[in-house]
Parts: structure tokens; C-alpha cells; sequence
């Protein structure tokens, strides 16, 4: 009988203490970005409305600060979510098309209600500097104007976009190459 009477109390206890210890919101009521904690850039713009990336878009858009946020800003190319398992996730927005405007990422930091976000960040582009094309000659090597492509498979075609630096993506990288993982 003394048995029956601890064991509601320590219950009570134990579950007090491992909600203070652990974030258990990704356990019990998981959102979509929970599952790609640390899983890299997730394709957005131009992606099929039902993979990752546009999926953790539209249920971000449902915090009305990230709406009006996604409202100026548009859409934006790839996203990252970093955290771990059980750890509030954050959530990056990176713009990088010419036509997005300037290339920047916006941090979007997890708060109790909702998500706050940072100001853009600008992001680095690539520029030859003025000395070295100068010391480089430019040299143009001649296509090869009817020989095949190789195309990628489909789990290239799905992975590519999202790990663009594999040997067997940047293999389809050629010049004038049609695939989006080799314009970054």
C-alpha cells in the first residue's frame, strides 16, 4: 500500500524534472522541420510543392511574423534547419538567384512564440579579382557540340540539389550545364 501512494508522486517528479532537462516538443508534437534538424541546404524555389523544403516553407508561413517577413522578402532559394534532436530548431532563409535581389540570409531564431527574426546578412559572392584575370590569359576550350550528356540518375536528381559538393554531382557540371546544384 505505501508502494501505490510514491509511485503517482514520483511520477509527477520524474516528468517535472525530464520537461526541465529536455525540449520535448519535437517528441510529442513534431513540426515539419524537426525531422531535418542538421540535414543541410533544403531546395525551395523551384522544387516540388511536396518535399522538405517547400513543406517547412508553408508551415513557417503560418507564424504571422515569418508571413509578413516572407511577404517583403519572397521566396527563398534553399533553407537550412540547425539543431539537434532535441533541440529548439533554427531556421535559415538563403537568397541567391539574380532575381531575389542581392544575395543575403536571414536567420530565423526560435523563441516561445514563434520564431523572431535577424536582419538579412548579406552573403559572399565570387569575384576574380582585377589581378588575376590580368595575370591569366583567358583560354575558351571548343565544346563538343554533338557528343551526348550524361544524365543523372534519380536519386542524383533528388540528392544533388541538396548535397551539390559529391564528386558524382559536380561530375554533371559541365559548361552550359542545365541542373541547379552546378549554379552554386
Amino acid at each position: 500500500m505505501n508502494r501505490c501512494r510514491r509511485t503517482p508522486a514520483t511520477v509527477v517528479l520524474l516528468s517535472l524534472g525530464l520537461a526541465g532537462c529536455l525540449y520535448l516538443r519535437p517528441t510529442f508534437a513534431p513540426r515539419p522541420w524537426d525531422r531535418y534538424g542538421d540535414a543541410g541546404a533544403l531546395r525551395v524555389h523551384g522544387a516540388h510543392p511536396s518535399t522538405a523544403g517547400p513543406v517547412i516553407l508553408r508551415a513557417l508561413e503560418h507564424d504571422p511574423k515569418v508571413a509578413d517577413l516572407l511577404a517583403t522578402e519572397g521566396e527563398p532559394d534553399t533553407l537550412e534547419v540547425r539543431g539537434r534532436r532535441l533541440e529548439p530548431k533554427r531556421v535559415i532563409l538563403f537568397y541567391r538567384r539574380a532575381s531575389a535581389g542581392k544575395p543575403r540570409r536571414i536567420v530565423l531564431d526560435p523563441s516561445n512564440d514563434g520564431y523572431i527574426a535577424r536582419m538579412p546578412e548579406p552573403l559572399r559572392t565570387r569575384r576574380r579579382s582585377a589581378r588575376a584575370t590580368r595575370t591569366q590569359p583567358r583560354t575558351v576550350k571548343a565544346g563538343c557540340t554533338d557528343c551526348p550528356r550524361p544524365q543523372p540518375t534519380a536519386a542524383q536528381h533528388l540528392e544533388c540539389p541538396i548535397d551539390p559538393g559529391r564528386d558524382d554531382c559536380r561530375a554533371f557540371c559541365t559548361a552550359g550545364a542545365p541542373f541547379d546544384w552546378c549554379r552554386r
